[in-house]
């Protein structure tokens, strides 16, 4: 099993009208902290339609540097701060396709004025992250059999396929609540074989990590299907100060 990828959400630029001189200015890209292989790297999450950055960066990039500082093992709230400066002025972001730089590309980034309000909803780029990983995971030879975005709790699924083992992975995000913070959420799998329960199956629960009011964790396990590809995924939470937001469960062999 891999190593739960963490990740820390961030909105650093909102596109809106140049206010007026000494506007905060940021790029268009929201970004969160990809902490996975042993260090960090600030990673491209979604991009803002007609931003510096849509016109240039891809969802998936990894942030190596910003004006030539390295972005490695940065706080993500750090890195934001070294792409923020006044609308109007430049900024030099260099990407590349992994965290050891493969395939470096540098972009001269002109800041655009931010609107410094409330972010919205995560849900929609949280989905479009995990569209991207089933993406890479088809790129490594996996048949993507079905997948489905929902609202927490219990969601039932079917789908046309063989019957046979598949993985089941299942990213889940809930809001922060007023309580203190406890780590993780409990998940459950079961599997129907007609009207009949033939076997149960637990996720693998894998870390958690808090950030700006989310807490992000991927699950993932095994399912056999017998004869109907019919099956139940329950998530709940460990803290019940929290609310389940989203959850995206993919199907694959």
């Amino acid at each position: 099993m891999k190593k739960l990828l963490l990740f820390t959400l961030s909105f650093i630029a909102i596109t809106f009208p140049l206010f007026a001189q000494n506007t905060i200015g940021g790029i268009g890209a929201q970004l969160f902290q990809d902490t996975s292989g042993g260090h960090t790297m600030p990673r491209v999450l979604s991009l803002v339609p007609n931003s510096p950055a849509y016109d240039s960066l891809k969802a998936t990039d990894f942030l190596i540097k910003v004006n030539d500082i390295s972005c490695k093992d940065k706080e993500l709230n750090d890195v934001v701060a070294m792409i923020r400066g006044v609308a109007g002025t430049k900024v030099k972001i260099t990407v590349a396709d992994t965290k050891e730089g493969a395939r470096p590309r540098e972009y001269m980034l002109t800041r655009v004025g931010i609107q410094l309000a409330a972010p919205p909803d995560p849900t929609p780029a949280f989905n479009q992250w995990c569209d991207a990983q089933i993406k890479q995971l088809r790129k490594k030879g996996h048949e993507s059999v079905k997948t489905y975005t929902s609202d927490c709790g219990n969601y039932f699924f079917n789908f046309n396929a063989d019957t046979g083992t598949y993985y089941v992975r299942v990213y889940t995000m809930e809001e922060k609540g007023s309580g203190t913070f406890t780590p993780g959420f409990t998940a459950s799998a079961k599997v129907y074989d007609g009207d009949k329960e033939s076997s149960a199956i637990a996720l693998k629960t894998g870390e958690s990590a808090e950030a700006n009011g989310t807490v992000i964790a991927q699950l993932e396990g095994t399912i056999t299907f017998r004869r109907e590809c019919v099956g139940i995924v329950s998530i709940s939470n460990l803290d019940d100060a929290k609310k389940c937001k989203a959850m995206y469960i993919a199907i694959y062999r």
